[in-house]
């Protein structure tokens, strides 16, 4: 009896284990990002190694993430701190964004900073936090980045949404497999959607 069990046992696990692998090697190919900027390093998914990040030594900030090219080079980074948020090139240049303005009311950025290209252009990049003000809520804003000839500001702070009174939340920026990217903000027990166009 065992051995008539044994090889369904054994047949099952391989079809498992292959249903995994497929599962994982599918979900590694929408991985949205194979390097991460954590100043003071470059954190290097693909090969699991860090090299350091021009400017940052020593630096303090509250969030960061970076833009790359295909191939793994700093396009730039940003970082948020009690300042703002500012954008550092690849040389460490640093160029603060204008505060987001909530209720006239400048805001102290949150931990999370996405950086997702913007669609159907060349080398720009939405760069998309959230403000927070104890006295008055948060704040949804972007900066527009372009890197066609170095880094500048191409659209300082733009508001996108405002909560209130609440002064904590988070986001994401998720892909759809047909590449539509989503940002998703969960504030004061919500969760909201939007198109990344």
């Amino acid at each position: 009896f065992l051995n008539q069990i044994n090889p369904i046992i054994m047949k099952t696990t391989k079809t498992l284990i292959l249903s995994l692998i497929l599962t994982m090697t599918t979900l590694m190919s929408f991985s949205q990002m194979l390097y991460w900027a954590i100043p003071d390093n470059t954190l290097d998914m693909t090969t699991l190694s860090t090299a350091p990040l021009v400017g940052s030594l020593g630096f303090t900030y509250i969030g960061s993430n970076g833009a790359y090219d295909n191939s793994g080079t700093l396009l730039f980074y940003a970082t948020s701190d009690q300042a703002g948020v500012s954008i550092i090139d690849p040389s460490g240049t640093s160029i603060l964004l204008d505060p987001i303005l909530y209720s006239g009311l400048a805001t102290d950025p949150l931990q999370e900073i996405a950086i997702v290209p913007v669609p159907q252009t060349c080398k720009q990049y939405y760069v998309i936090w959230l403000g927070n003000s104890v006295l008055a809520g948060v704040a949804l804003g972007y900066a527009i980045i372009d890197c066609n000839n170095g880094v500048s500001i191409a659209t300082n702070t733009t508001t996108i949404a405002s909560y209130g009174p609440a002064n904590s939340g988070g986001i994401a920026v998720t892909q759809s497999p047909s590449g539509m990217h989503y940002l998703l903000v969960a504030e004061n027990k919500s969760l909201v959607r939007f198109d990344i166009t």
